[in-house]
């Protein structure tokens, strides 16, 4: 099996990825697995530059294929907030608190149009980076709704599905989602190297 380091330690994304490549023959490692202390700073205005970040620190220092991911919430009536900064919007950085402050700004807005984006790069042996990004559209809930899922999907809510991104299996989501469009999309990549 060849071997791709997975520049998280999210486990909900190791497993989508995971579901992803391993059928391809990838043997899928993360961060957990190499070094869980190991922390990358995002500091890109952009999900390309942030998910660049991570898979080149992660390459340089374990000299093996690397795939990153940045990914995050959009709210068109928020100026595109909270984008790149999904992860930590609130203070404390947890999915209730992000949720929770998210749902407070909404609280009046009646154009609730959002969509995620996901930006993968990798990055092989010869170090050229190569990106993929992918989006999924849909609204913002007035309420969560929790059942499977993490980060913002209890209040993102999908009107060609009439349900939350929460209430899909991980192979229902896998084939609308922002991140697997864009796994489909590198695995039809990786299926030819």
């Amino acid at each position: 099996m060849k071997p791709l380091l997975v520049a998280t330690k999210n486990i909900h994304k190791i497993k989508e990825i995971k579901n992803a490549l391993e059928p391809l023959g990838f043997r899928i490692c993360s961060l957990l697995d190499f070094e869980p202390s190991m922390t990358i700073e995002e500091t890109g205005s952009t999900f390309e530059e942030n998910a660049y970040l991570k898979a080149i620190a992660c390459f340089e220092t374990y000299q093996i294929p690397t795939l990153a991911d940045d990914s995050g919430l959009e709210v068109f009536a928020l100026d595109m907030r909270p984008g790149v900064y999904s992860q930590r919007y609130s203070a404390s950085g947890t999915d209730q608190d992000n949720l929770d402050k998210l749902l407070l700004e909404m609280n009046d807005i009646t154009d609730r149009r959002a969509r995620f984006v996901a930006v993968l790069c990798y990055i092989g042996s010869d170090k050229k980076p190569i990106y993929i990004r992918e989006e999924c559209y849909g609204e913002i809930a007035s309420k969560p709704v929790y059942q499977n899922g993490f980060g913002y999907d209890p209040i993102f809510f999908l009107p060609t599905q009439s349900h939350m991104f929460s209430q899909l299996t991980i192979d229902e989501k896998n084939q609308i989602s922002h991140r697997g469009k864009a796994l489909h999309r590198l695995r039809e990549m990786l299926g030819g190297l």
